[in-house]
């Protein structure tokens, strides 16, 4: 299993920081958007994502780890463009390979999303690297099902939600307030301008409208807020 690592992203909503691409072996088979609706299998973000997967290019998990260590310290950088956290097996986050990626991150601000189930082994991995200073927000597909993550584990949720639901600004039912990525409904703003999502810490979710060609798809499994 390869992990793919770019010093400096080319994406107009990453900006220029660092950002990484692991193998879809770690995707959870689960995923509501596994076989179809994943914005990361489209595009040339999926010729490289295949070309990682097929072992063609990319880094052993050794020689990875070495590339994140040589990000300059406060550098705010982005684990997982497409792909998972490290797995054991199928849905079972590997613990040990998350606790050197937290090591390697220390100093600096990494921040990724994770699909996989929510097993007590699962939550106590996230939990872990979330207090160590690497951010690992849970990937939802309702804003009430990422304020129910935050408020029941103390841990950053965000929802993926409908194309249409584009408020800058909103509320859950609960009355956690929601605010939508700013680079997608601002041009002048990127991932390095925002760093909302490295906020282990925040009390808020934020909100991700189905974009891309399989926006059609992604409006079909998720609820509108």
């Amino acid at each position: 299993m390869l992990f793919g690592f770019t010093a400096v992203s080319s994406n107009r909503k990453t900006g220029s920081i660092p950002t990484t691409t692991s193998a879809k072996e770690t995707c959870w088979t689960g995923c509501p958007f596994y076989e179809k609706g994943c914005y990361a299998k489209g595009g040339p973000q999926n010729i490289h994502w295949t070309a990682i997967s097929a072992g063609e290019r990319g880094h052993e998990w050794d020689a990875f780890l070495k590339l994140i260590r040589k990000i300059k310290r406060t550098q705010l950088w982005r684990h997982n463009v497409s792909g998972d956290l490290p797995v054991v097996a199928d849905g079972v986050i590997d613990g040990d390979k998350v606790a050197q990626l937290v090591d390697a991150n220390r100093g600096r601000k990494g921040y990724t999303y994770t699909h996989h189930p929510l097993t007590d082994t699962n939550l106590g991995v996230i939990k872990y690297a979330n207090a160590a200073g690497f951010t690992v927000n849970v990937s939802t597909e309702s804003v009430e099902v990422a304020d129910e993550v935050m408020t029941k584990h103390g841990i950053p949720a965000v929802a993926v939600v409908h194309s249409t639901k584009t408020d800058r600004f909103y509320k859950t039912e609960s009355g956690r307030k929601v605010i939508t990525c700013p680079a997608t409904i601002h041009e002048n703003v990127t991932c390095e301008t925002c760093g909302l999502c490295q906020q282990s810490d925040r009390q808020f979710v934020i909100a991700f409208p189905a974009h891309g060609i399989a926006k059609k798809t992604v409006d079909s499994i998720v609820t509108v807020g």
